[in-house]
């Protein structure tokens, strides 16, 4: 990954409810994120430039991504 690039994550809270929020947190992503081999259903996938995004629709909405990742920016939202 280039040197100055940020990696932020966009995550809403009550989505698609009144309420909604949604919040940029930063997000440690790699080749090995921990939050992807910690998948169940293997819905993160890492890109060509270590990006570290997932499938929305096919996450099941468990958490362990959340408590693989050292900077807790996993999102979980079932499908």
């Amino acid at each position: 990954m280039p040197w100055g690039t940020n990696r932020r994550c966009l995550v809403t809270i009550i989505d698609g409810r009144p309420g909604e929020r949604s919040i940029s947190i930063a997000g440690m992503h790699g080749t090995d994120a921990p939050c992807a081999a910690a998948c169940l259903v293997s819905c993160f996938y890492t890109t060509a430039d270590a990006g570290v995004p997932h499938d929305k629709d096919r996450g099941i909405g468990c958490g362990y991504s959340c408590y693989a990742s050292p900077s807790r920016t996993s999102s979980t939202s079932p499908g």
